[in-house]
C-alpha cells in the first residue's frame, strides 16, 4: 500500500478528530446558553420554512411520579390529548418541576399531592413546546385557600407573580380555572405566563431565542396604539387585558389555551405570534380524537 496515502489518511483522520475536539471544547467553554441558543435558531429556521411548531422532546424521560401522584395526571384535561410518548415527556417534566419547587401553604390550606400536580401540570402545559420549560427563576409557590390580603397593595388578591421568584395562587380561583376550560379564565396559566415573561430578565441563562424573538414582535405589534385599541374594541379578550401590555399577554395566554379556534378567527396575528412564541398550537392537540388515543 502506498505509504504516502497511509500518511495522508492518518493526518486527515487526526485533523478531523482534533477539529471535532476543538468544536466540542468550544461548546463546553461557551456553556449551555450558547448550545440552547443554537438549538433555538434551528427552531426558528424550521418555523420559518414550514410554518409549523416543532418540539425537541429529547430530554430523558426517566423521571416518574409516584403512583399516588401519577393518577392525578389523568384528571388534568390537557394530558388526555397527548400521545403515549408525549405523556411520558409530560409526566417527566411534571416530576422535574415538582422536585425543584418549594410549596408553601398559607391560611390553613391543606397542600395535597393533587394540588401540587395540578399546579405543576399547568406550568408544563404552558411550556410544553419549549426546551427550557422549568421556569427556573421561580422556585417558590405559595398557595392560599382563597383571596388573600396583600399588605403592600392593601387589597385582596387572587394571585401574583413576583420578581423575587415567587408565584402565589388562591386555590379556590386556581381550581375554578378548570371547572370550565372554555371560559377564558385560568389563574394558573395567567400567573405562569407572567413568570415566563419575567424569567427573560431574571435569568441570564434563559437563552430561548425563539420565545424572545417572537415576544419582542408581540410587544412591538400590540404597542401600536391603533392595533391595541382594535384588540380591545373587539371585546374578545376580557377587560383585564386593558390594564397594560403584560396583562394583555397573560389574558391572551389564558384564551389561547381555552378557546383557540375562536382566538385564531378573532385575532389571527396574535394567535400566530403565540404559536411561534410557545412553539405549541393547542388546535393540533384539541383536534385529536381523545378516545382513540387513550384506549
Amino acid at each position: 500500500m502506498d505509504p504516502v496515502k497511509i500518511i495522508t489518511g492518518v493526518i486527515l483522520t487526526v485533523s478531523v478528530l482534533v477539529l471535532a475536539f476543538l468544536i466540542l471544547y468550544a461548546f463546553y467553554k461557551m456553556g449551555e446558553y450558547t448550545l440552547n441558543s443554537i438549538i433555538a435558531i434551528i427552531h426558528r429556521i424550521y418555523l420559518q420554512i414550514t410554518g409549523k411548531p416543532i418540539a425537541f422532546y429529547i430530554e430523558p424521560t426517566s423521571n416518574r411520579l409516584d403512583l399516588g401522584s401519577r393518577k392525578y395526571l389523568d384528571e388534568f384535561y390537557f394530558y388526555a390529548y397527548l400521545t403515549p410518548k408525549e405523556k411520558l415527556v409530560f409526566e417527566s417534566r411534571v416530576a422535574s418541576f415538582l422536585s425543584e419547587r418549594r410549596f408553601l401553604a398559607r391560611g390553613g390550606l391543606e397542600l395535597t399531592a393533587y394540588k401540587k400536580v395540578q399546579i405543576a401540570s399547568t406550568a408544563v402545559m404552558l411550556t410544553f413546546g419549549m426546551r427550557k420549560f422549568m421556569l427556573n427563576s421561580f422556585k417558590t409557590i405559595v398557595v392560599y385557600p382563597k383571596e388573600y390580603y396583600h399588605r403592600f397593595t392593601k387589597q385582596y388578591h387572587k394571585g401574583e407573580t413576583s420578581h423575587m421568584g415567587v408565584v402565589v395562587f388562591s386555590w379556590k380561583h386556581f381550581e375554578e380555572g378548570y371547572v370550565d376550560v372554555t371560559d377564558n379564565l385560568n389563574l394558573g396559566l395567567h400567573e405562569f405566563a407572567h413568570a415566563l415573561v419575567l424569567q427573560r430578565t431574571l435569568d441570564s441563562h434563559y437563552g430561548d431565542l425563539v420565545f424572545d424573538n417572537y415576544y419582542h414582535q408581540w410587544e412591538k405589534y400590540v404597542s401600536d396604539p391603533n392595533v391595541y385599541q382594535s384588540i380591545i374594541n373587539r371585546g374578545y379578550l376580557r377587560d383585564y387585558a386593558k390594564a397594560n401590555i403584560m396583562e394583555l399577554f397573560a389574558v391572551a395566554v389564558e384564551t389561547y389555551f381555552e378557546t383557540p379556534y375562536t382566538f385564531k378567527d378573532e385575532h389571527p396575528i396574535l394567535y400566530g405570534l403565540l404559536k411561534k412564541m410557545l412553539n405549541l398550537d393547542p388546535i393540533l392537540f384539541y383536534s385529536r380524537e381523545q378516545v382513540k388515543l387513550n384506549t
